[in-house]
């Protein structure tokens, strides 16, 4: 038996990328929830890398759609990850308490303010 047939080695997670940009509010909470859970649901996904550097919400309505949508994937066993999260959305997530909830993505290209 392989290295990479051992069940007992773990296996990288596969990821995907859903782009969330513009303008998001309350109403785009279904969508955006049914789209992780679409994506986790298939098995093929572990976790969803939401790239929210062109978001233009970076308000308190956003940070509740990403927990959603976080709540959303841990319910299928996954999880959301954010890349090229503007500094602005970055303290906000801290700010209530969210941070270590809606985890920014390490690998990948940074929001031009993340440097």
């Amino acid at each position: 038996m392989s290295v990479a047939d051992d069940p007992q080695t773990p296996k990288a997670p596969r990821t995907v990328v859903l782009v969330v940009d513009g303008l998001i509010g309350h109403d785009d909470e279904p969508r955006l929830c049914g789209q992780v859970h679409a994506l986790l649901a298939s098995g093929d996904v572990d976790i969803v890398i939401c790239d929210v550097g062109d978001l233009a919400s970076r308000d308190a309505v956003a940070v509740a759609v990403l927990a959603r949508m976080q709540l959303t994937a841990q319910r299928l066993g996954g999880s959301i990850r954010l890349r090229r999260v503007a500094p602005e959305l970055r303290g906000l997530l801290g700010f209530c308490g969210l941070r270590n909830v809606v985890r920014r993505e390490m690998i990948g290209p940074l929001h031009p303010d993340d440097a």
